[in-house]
């Protein structure tokens, strides 16, 4: 019993650390950096998220199916290849950064796409493997170097963004020796093999959380598409993240539950879902209210509060369908529905591009983030009719949740 209560109390308090600095890091930077370099962080940060998501090929989401649905042991070799293959994109990434050295957004995203790239694989399997320690930690260790950039400009009075290129670079080194020390001893044709198999199946669910992060988080892409002014990025960026202090209690869950959603039924799972639900309520109105008095004090951001607190509203409400989409998510994953969440996301992305496309000279900044909102609020919409016509899976206390979250919101925001 001592040795149970030892070991959660240190997975807390390495969560905790660990997700400090994850919440904390950038948005140390907006204090560091002009308000235009830190819209390029954010940007580049934003375009890295998908693009990680895209070269993956969604092979670090085939482990788990493969691990835990299938039992399929022998998939390690082929992951394995994986580092290989990301070491091989690495070495594309490096001329088109040396080609286009100047353009500092680009080698940021570059750098950013490949470090991410591993990252996310690293921690799939870890906790899949059920090693929660090693799995909070390699999330983050990115982050990590966005401190230690923080740290450097702070004492050296270097307001510029090079310092997190260079951590960046050095960062992508570790991954590329370690990718290295995997091959020395792998079976090539063998392992290939194996990894085309994770890309069968991966290539789906690739284009899933491709399509769920632009759902859920191209705010800043978006808003470079209609405004072209990085410091209104800047402005979304930092609110977004104020607001996402909540996405830290989700993903307790999404790490202690990661191998339950693969294994328990949907019940259970529905049950689960609405009982975090309901704490990610209590946070969000603690991150709308509270928050911002204290958030004054330490980040010079927070001055335009007054300006901006309806477009923090919309985005405190945008999390918690953020929340709901990525539970969906994986029960989809778990049912192998990914292919028929992806036919309505094309049509979803599709319309939602068109409109902004045509319409974004009459927007303004408001309209933008409703629109962002109301985005995901439908696409929640659509991952439930999807488990329900194609698998008669009913998530009753999470729609019901959902539905009076949305209520809400539509009297808060009206």
């Amino acid at each position: 019993m001592k040795t149970v209560l030892k070991h959660r109390l240190f997975f807390l308090m390495a969560f905790g650390v660990s997700k400090a600095i994850v919440f904390l890091a950038p948005l140390l930077l907006s204090n560091t950096l002009s308000k235009t370099n830190y819209g390029v962080l954010e940007y580049a940060l934003n375009i890295a998220f998908i693009g990680a998501a895209i070269i993956n090929f969604g092979v670090p989401n085939a482990y788990p199916y493969f691990k835990l649905k299938r039992k399929f042991q022998a998939i390690y070799t082929g992951f394995n290849f994986h580092f290989l293959y990301l070491l091989a994109s690495s070495f594309f990434a490096l001329i088109s950064i040396f080609i286009f050295r100047n353009e500092t957004q680009f080698v940021l995203s570059v750098l950013f796409i490949y470090t991410l790239s591993n990252q996310v694989t690293y921690s799939l399997r870890y906790k899949t493997d059920e090693k929660i320690i090693k799995a909070v930690f390699v999330d983050a260790l990115f982050y990590v170097v966005l401190l230690c950039a923080y740290f450097y400009i702070y004492l050296t009075d270097d307001s510029s963004i090079e310092p997190i290129t260079y951590g960046a670079f050095l960062y992508s080194i570790i991954y590329m020796i370690i990718a290295l020390k995997k091959g020395y001893k792998l079976q090539i044709k063998a392992a290939f093999k194996k990894h085309q198999k994770l890309i069968k199946y991966g290539k789906s669910v690739m284009l899933s959380g491709l399509f769920i992060l632009l759902i859920a988080n191209s705010g800043r892409i978006v808003i470079d598409l209609v405004f072209n002014d990085k410091e209104l990025i800047a402005i979304f960026g930092f609110y977004f993240r104020m607001a996402s202090f909540v996405v830290m209690l989700h993903q307790i869950l999404n790490i202690i539950y990661f191998k339950r959603i693969y294994t328990f039924n949907t019940q259970k799972l529905d049950t689960i879902f609405v009982v975090f639900l309901s704490i990610i309520a209590l946070g969000v109105a603690a991150t709308y209210f509270i928050i911002p008095k204290i958030g004054i004090h330490f980040f010079k951001l927070f001055e335009t509060f007054p300006i901006y607190k309806d477009v923090y509203l919309v985005l405190c409400f945008q999390m918690i369908f953020w929340i709901v989409l990525a539970n969906n998510e994986n029960v989809i994953y778990r049912e192998k529905l990914a292919s028929k969440m992806n036919i309505a996301f094309t049509l979803l992305l599709t319309f939602f591009a068109v409109t902004v496309t045509l319409l974004k000279d009459t927007f303004n900044f408001n309209d933008v983030v409703i629109g962002l909102y109301l985005l995901i609020v439908t696409a929640v919409t659509l991952q439930f009719y999807i488990l329900y016509k194609f698998k008669k899976i009913k998530l009753k206390k999470t729609i019901v949740a959902s539905v009076l979250v949305f209520l809400l919101s539509l009297i808060l925001i009206i």
